[in-house]
This record gives structure tokens, sequence and C-alpha cells, in this order.
């Protein structure tokens, strides 16, 4: 179980929705995310987070609800 106030203070810093808070976990493709690689918007060097989710907890695509993970955020590999 992911402790969503752990991560906080990440917001984005570029991307579609620039300084928007992050929202985690997130659910792409069917996993259950932080920051990520996976499917990403043409930039596949920056990881990225969803901005808004669903009642489900999915990420709502094609809305521009995303953007890079900025420095305070669970980049992966650094969980």
């Amino acid at each position: 179980v992911l402790n969503i106030t752990e991560y906080q203070d990440c917001y984005t810093n570029g991307g579609a929705d620039p300084s928007a808070p992050c929202i985690f976990p997130f659910i792409y493709d069917g996993m259950n995310l932080k920051c990520t690689y996976n499917g990403n918007f043409g930039n596949e060097t920056e990881p990225w987070c969803s901005t808004k989710v669903d009642d489900m907890g999915r990420h709502i695509e094609n809305q521009g609800n995303w953007g890079y993970c900025g420095e305070n955020c669970p980049l992966p590999g650094k969980y």
C-alpha cells in the first residue's frame, strides 16, 4: 500500500500539466504506478505521473492529465 502523504511534495516540472501535483498510485495499462516511463508521450527519457484519475484510480488519458516527475517525486528505481 502506497502512502500518498509520503510524496505530497511531488509536482510535475513539465509536460502537458506543469506544476501540478502528481497522484499516486495511479493505474495505467493495468498497473499501479508511481512515476513511470511506461507509455511515455514522445519523450522516453523523462518519467511521468498522472495528474488526474477517475474514481477507480485510473489515469485519465488523452486530456493532458500528465506531467514529468519533479525532483521530490519517487523516480523509477528509487522506491
